[in-house]
């Protein structure tokens, strides 16, 4: 989606109109659909949080709909190599972990592939969630994340916190994962 604005609680966020239209002249996987973005609630969550950063802030809604992964490697390594020409971009991907396991069991399905992602593995994470039932929805964006980073010559990815939907309320049969991570770059001398 390459124009306009979206309304958060803290009012409206622009969309990043001219490195939209970047994207798609230089990624032919890329297609301009705003209807993607109708009941997708993964990006909206975390708009309001970039507009308290930084109200200025402008975005690029990404909808991720390929589950290939030669695909999603090459998109995701485009859009590296426009990053590393723009450093002060910031590339968000969203997704939950697994879903609805006892504690126990979330708890080592997370680990294998919060393994993959804290690796730069994509090809780790994609064997990893479609072979054992990790039920993490957004994988795919969270591909494009790992070759993206790779691409704009991330180094290191950070753990900064991991929890279930268990460790808020009291129930632990059916938790949801969730984890924060972040990729950094080597520092410029």
């Amino acid at each position: 989606m390459t124009g306009g604005s979206w309304t958060t609680p803290l009012g409206q966020m622009a969309i990043a109109e001219e490195e939209g239209r970047a994207f798609l002249a230089k990624i032919p996987e890329l297609k301009e659909d705003a209807m993607a973005h109708r009941r997708e609630h993964s990006l909206e969550v975390q708009l309001p949080f970039l507009q308290d950063l930084n109200p200025e802030a402008r975005f690029l809604p990404l909808c991720v709909s390929s589950y290939e992964l030669d695909s999603l490697k090459r998109v995701g390594g485009a859009i590296g190599i426009r990053l590393k020409e723009e450093r002060e971009a910031i590339f968000i991907a969203s997704t939950d972990l697994s879903h609805y396991h006892l504690e126990e069991q979330a708890h080592r399905l997370d680990q294998m592939a919060l393994e993959a992602i804290l690796s730069l593995d994509a090809d780790l994470l994609y064997q990893r969630v479609t072979t054992v039932p990790i039920s993490m929805c957004g994988f795919a964006p969270v591909i494009l994340l790992i070759e993206a980073a790779r691409k704009a010559g991330a180094n290191h990815v950070e753990l900064l916190r991991y929890a279930t939907s268990g460790d808020t309320c009291s129930g632990k049969e059916q938790v949801v994962g969730y984890a924060a991570l972040a990729f950094s770059y080597p520092t410029s001398s």
